[in-house]
């Protein structure tokens, strides 16, 4: 349990809200590293073999989660306030991240690199709409690929579970998500 002290200034000054983006990124990061934390191993047992080959699938989607699991700068476009307090959904969470320029993900993204602990190149950014043999990008993200990142962080929302309501990690409490 976390005991955070604040003052009434500090408290007037606060947001409350919910992410589902940062928790699916959040979710999407774990089960892209092998599992270190007991609490997890059965959760992460049960959804690590089919978001590995959901990754493999797309080549976009796993260099997103590679970098993000081994970097000290998140990109602001990831980390946007939620827009809808305690109402806000993954669909109008990821409506927002669309909205951000080509030219500000790429530069948000080489920030991340060079603030990565791993090596890390950039190319899974550009060449071929994988699968459907057309290019995405000349020189920059383009926005259908930037939409796979939405479409994995869906899949993890919603296809990860048996259930059909996401991939979550477990955490105390009776949210319909603790599967």
């Amino acid at each position: 349990m976390t005991l955070l002290r604040l003052s009434s200034m500090a408290l007037s000054r606060s947001r409350f809200a919910l992410s589902p983006l940062a928790e699916t990124l959040g979710s999407m990061i774990v089960l892209g590293k092998p599992c270190s934390d007991p609490w997890l191993s059965s959760w992460h047992a049960r959804h690590q073999p089919a978001f590995s080959a959901a990754l493999d699938a797309d080549p976009f989607a796993k260099g997103m989660v590679r970098l993000l699991g081994s970097t000290k700068w998140l990109p602001g476009f990831v980390a946007i306030p939620p827009p809808g307090g305690m109402r806000t959904t993954l669909t109008g969470e990821l409506a927002e991240v669309a909205r951000v320029p080509d030219r500000d993900v790429r530069a948000e993204l080489q920030t991340s690199v060079a603030h990565s602990w791993k090596q890390h190149d950039l190319s899974w950014l550009s060449g071929q709409e994988w699968g459907r043999g057309r290019p995405t990008c000349s020189g920059s993200c383009g926005r259908r690929t930037w939409a796979r990142t939405g479409r994995a962080a869906v899949r993890c929302w919603n296809g990860m579970s048996p259930t059909g309501r996401g991939c979550w990690p477990p955490t105390a409490g009776p949210e319909p998500w603790n599967t």
